[in-house]
Order: structure tokens, then sequence, then C-alpha cells
């Protein structure tokens, strides 16, 4: 990332062709000014705390000047250093115009093609109602009270509007009830789907243990990061516990807090064998996520000539796991997912609020959407899922409250108006038809 004297010409000059670039300060290195394609310049402060790295949005140029911003950015640093967090009382009296302009100018215009609908949503409907109102006020019957009034212009204006505010309140839900940075580890691969690319893809899978367990060492050591949670996904789980396992001495304390093995490619006998008593020596808690409907593992299993692999549920681990003290293993078949099955630890909103509650530390038992049948634990049926929320240990997204059986009852009508007139139509038609025929005989 440039680093540079900023100075308002400085400023005022600096451009990039990237979707976004940070340009730190050279007099106070924690400030800088991020600058996007379509020009939009936001000064911002980092700071570390609690062993997590953060940043605060203090203001947009040029309506916030270079001084006044470094000043705030000092100010925060301040409050960092005598152990006060920055971020509390600000988000009490954040307004949500503030919010809302935080996510057209930092999220909407970068990465959406289609954000001028997401603006003239604002305009029309919710800057009106909302503008000047501090966000932890608006509850859920003014979320009800504002889609069900949406709702008499038409259901998919009131499901665009719905996935808007699901959108911003989400984005104000993350800012401080997870304080963590999110990290990705990756290595080379073929990028082709066929028999010899995926052998060659495992066998450089086989040799990054050494490059992970640098960069983990980079996470913890350098960076001054305490708490490491870790999600592997597939293949990346060979990786993962291959360089745990490998890592010599063993260390004192858990190198990692929370140890996710989602859909593991990984056959099952060499996982029992090599990685099911050593992994929870190495992480505060593991979990495994299976299921029976991965069509790429079952594709895996067959290209291996027929061996189980971890992630699937006859590879046997779910009970297997049962066993070991603080290895949790979860069957996950039933959740509904993409084409393949096999990316349901990330596209599904179950999924997603138990690895949530995960992350906050709470074990299977304290996860209200798990269910234990038996010695395994898998998720409820669908049908209690739809009814349920997260719980205690889940953040209170506002894509749960609108989903309330109770919210949508102007839009339910409307689809079923529709259905009604769609139906009748062809009918209405023949009758006039045959109608019209008679008369002319």
């Amino acid at each position: 990332m440039p680093v540079l004297k900023l100075t308002d010409l400085t400023v005022k000059a600096l451009a990039t062709e990237k979707g976004q670039e940070d340009f730190f300060d050279s007099v106070l290195p924690t400030f800088g000014v991020r600058v996007t394609s379509r020009g939009t310049k936001s000064f911002f402060v980092m700071y570390y705390q609690w062993g997590g790295k953060y940043r605060r949005t203090l203001g947009r140029y040029p309506k916030l000047g270079l001084s006044t911003a470094r000043d705030l950015a000092r100010d925060v640093m301040e409050k960092v250093e005598s152990g006060v967090d920055p971020g509390s009382s600000r988000r009490q009296a954040l307004t949500f115009g503030e919010l809302a302009n935080s996510y057209m100018e930092l999220y909407a215009k970068v990465h959406k093609k289609s954000w001028r609908k997401d603006e003239r949503i604002l305009a029309k409907d919710l800057l009106p109602r909302w503008r000047t109102r501090p966000v932890i006020t608006i509850r859920r019957a003014d979320v009800v009270e504002l889609l069900d009034g949406v709702a008499l212009r038409g259901p998919i204006m009131a499901n665009r509007t719905r996935a808007l505010v699901s959108k911003i309140f989400s984005d104000f839900d993350q800012q401080d009830d997870f304080r963590g940075v999110p990290m990705m580890y990756s290595w080379p691969s073929n990028g082709r789907a066929s028999p010899t690319a995926y052998a060659s893809d495992y066998d450089r899978a086989l040799a990054e243990d050494r490059a992970f367990n640098h960069f983990l060492t980079l996470v913890k050591t350098d960076a001054g990061i305490d708490r490491v949670h870790v999600i592997a996904h597939s293949m990346g789980n060979l990786v993962v516990a291959s360089a745990l396992e490998r890592r010599s001495p063993r260390p004192p304390q858990p190198i990692v807090s929370q140890l996710v093995l989602a859909a593991p490619d990984i056959p099952a006998p060499l996982f029992e064998q090599r990685f099911l008593q050593v992994l929870p020596e190495l992480a505060e808690r593991v979990t495994l996520y299976v299921s029976d409907q991965d069509k790429a593992l079952i594709l895996s299993s067959e290209l291996r000539k027929g061996d189980p692999r971890a992630g699937q549920v006859e590879g046997g681990l779910l009970v297997a796991s049962s066993t070991v003290k603080s290895f949790d293993g979860i069957d996950a078949s039933d959740l509904p997912t993409d084409f393949l099955r096999h990316s349901y630890w990330a596209n599904n909103e179950s999924m997603l609020s138990d690895i949530y509650c995960l992350l906050k530390g709470a074990p299977p038992e304290r996860r209200p959407l798990l269910l234990l049948t038996g010695a395994v634990w898998r998720f409820r049926p669908l049908n209690e899922l739809k009814k349920l929320k997260a719980g205690d240990c889940a953040p209170p997204t506002f894509l749960q409250l609108i989903s309330d059986p109770n919210s949508g009852k102007n839009t339910v009508f409307w689809i079923r108006v529709l259905i009604i007139v769609a139906l009748a139509f062809p009918v209405v038609f023949f009758v006039l038809r045959r109608r019209a025929r008679r008369t002319s005989v």
C-alpha cells in the first residue's frame, strides 16, 4: 500500500485505476485515504485493539478536510492507547442517513453496477422516513410498517426494498459484533475439471503445508493476533490438517481457536488415522461438516477408487468423532444449496448462522439450529429452520426480522392476486373467443 505525505494538493490529485486503493500518511502512519475508481475519497484510521485490526471511516473528502480528518484520527489513537473502544459511542449515535451514505459510497458504488436502483429506493422510501433516526432505535415494527406500505405498489418493489434494508442493517450488525480481520489463504490450481488436473491439485495441496505454517506464524507472531479461527473447505482441509499435524514441537497452547472443516476432500481412513486425534490438540474446538448429497465429493470418491471422503456421511467420521473430546461432527445433508451441493457452508443461511455461533464459542448444545439424534448432531428439519432464528449467539440481522410470518401479508396478497389473474386470463380468453364464433355463425 502506498505511503506518502498527505497534503491538500496530494489528496486532491490522488486517483486509481483499481476498484479502490488505500494511501497511508507518512506523518501519521495509521491514518489514510481510500480512493475509488469513481473518484470517491474517504479518510480512515487503522488501529489494533484486543488482538484484532480495525478500520474506522472518518468522513468523505472534500466535505471533511485533511487537517480535521488527521485530528480525528489522533483522537481515535488516543482512545485506543487508553483502552477505550473508539467505535462504542459512535455506534450509539449513528443515524440511518449516515449508515446509508456509508453503504452507498463504500459498497454499492464500488461493487454494484445497479447501485442507482439502491439510490432511488433510499431516496424514495427509506431516507424520508429514517434519515435522522439513530439506527439502534429502528425496530421490527418499523421495518414491517415500511414494507407493508411499499408492498401496496407491488411485490417486486417490496422485495427489492427488503433486500436493500437487509444488506444495510446486516453491515451495521457486523461492524462491532464480530471483532476480527478476515483473511484468505490460497495456492495455485490447474483450474481445470479433469482427473489429471484433480490429481495434480491434490499433490500440490500435500506440498503446501510448509507455506501455510509460515502464513500462520506471520499472523500469530508478526501481526500479533492471539486468537485465530480457520475455516477450510474441500481440498483446503488437506492443506490445513497436514500443516497443523506437522508442527513440531507441539505447542503448549492450541494454535487455532476454532477449526472448521467444511466438506473435506480427504480420504476418510487417512483422516481417521492421521488427524482425528491430533487436531483437537492443536485447536480449542474442531468442527466437521459433512453431507451425503455432496456431488463433488461423490465424484472425488469415484476418482479415488471408491474411497469415501471425510466430508461424506458414509466416511463414518460422524460417529468416530463423537468419542473425541472437543471434536464435533455435524450432518448438513438436508440443507438446500447449489447444484453440486459442495458449497453449502457458504451459501446457506442456516449454515452461516451456525458458523457464526461457533466462532462466538458456542458448543453444539448451545446452537439452536442443531439437533442431537443418537450420537450425531444434524441440522433441524427445514420446516423448523424456517421458524427458528439463530438465537442468542447470532447477530440480530434484519433479514431474520423481516422474514417474520406477519411482516409480509400485503406482499403475499398481491402475489396471490397475480397468480389468480395469470390463471384466469386463458379461461376468459377462451370463453370470449368461443362466444365470438357462435355470434358470427
